[in-house]
């Protein structure tokens, strides 16, 4: 896992990284990787709500149509970000199939929240 805390225009972010643990399957991958961004965001007073972008790197098309699928039912409703996916074999440093960026953003108060934007008709990712 990587973290990264920046501040640009004003606001704070917290940037994490983490490929898969290469046990199971690309799902199991993909929900252990989740499981580690809740508990990293956690510590931070941050949870996966806070998501304002995604990235998932896979090793084949397969890989990431499932890691996609599973990012998709993780981050429902206001959890939901801008996100991409990508195949790039070469990006790994281990054996896993899948790798997640995530960039959380710090509200700038208590009652601030995301402000979702979906294309019409709604598609996957949304507009943020």
């Amino acid at each position: 896992m990587r973290k990264t805390i920046f501040r640009w225009l004003g606001r704070e972010f917290v940037s994490l990284n983490c490929e898969g643990n290469s046990a199971g399957t690309v799902t199991d991958e993909t929900q252990h990787i989740f499981r580690r961004f809740e508990e990293e965001l956690k510590g931070d007073g941050l949870t996966l709500e806070n998501t304002v972008r995604t990235r998932l790197w896979a090793i084949d098309r397969e890989s990431r149509n499932l890691g996609s699928n599973e990012r998709v039912k993780i981050l429902p409703g206001s959890a939901r970000s801008s996100s991409s996916s990508y195949i790039a074999p070469g990006y790994f440093e281990s054996p896993a199939r899948v790798s997640l960026d995530l960039i959380a953003m710090r509200p700038s108060g208590p009652d601030v929240h995301k402000y979702l934007k979906e294309y019409n008709p709604p598609i996957t990712p949304c507009a943020t």
